[in-house]
């Protein structure tokens, strides 16, 4: 179960998603393959990439640019959350 916080930054997410490729908010499932079942790409990922930062008020360091961050709405929203609770130390790019 999420957290509202969560529940927001997925639908968020969910919107950025859509309008990158095309497809309705409602179309994509939190735990969606986007690589696998939607057509998204590289370049897709870095248009997610621009807006998430943009929205949300966050940069994602580039030691956390990896594929795993970025495969579905539910990893893209946790990276997200991990990076606005970060610590000084840095934020955690794994999702342990």
């Amino acid at each position: 179960m999420t957290t509202p916080a969560e529940d927001e930054v997925q639908a968020r997410v969910r919107e950025v998603v859509g309008a990158v490729l095309g497809v309705g908010p409602a179309a994509i499932r939190p735990d969606d393959d986007l690589f696998d079942q939607l057509g998204y790409d590289s370049l897709a990922v870095v248009q997610v990439l621009e807006k998430v930062e943009q929205i949300f008020g966050v940069e994602v360091p580039g030691e956390c640019l990896v594929v795993e961050q970025f495969h579905s709405v539910e990893s893209i929203a946790a990276l997200v959350l991990r990076i606005r609770s970060s610590s000084a130390a840095g934020p955690r790019c794994d999702s342990r």
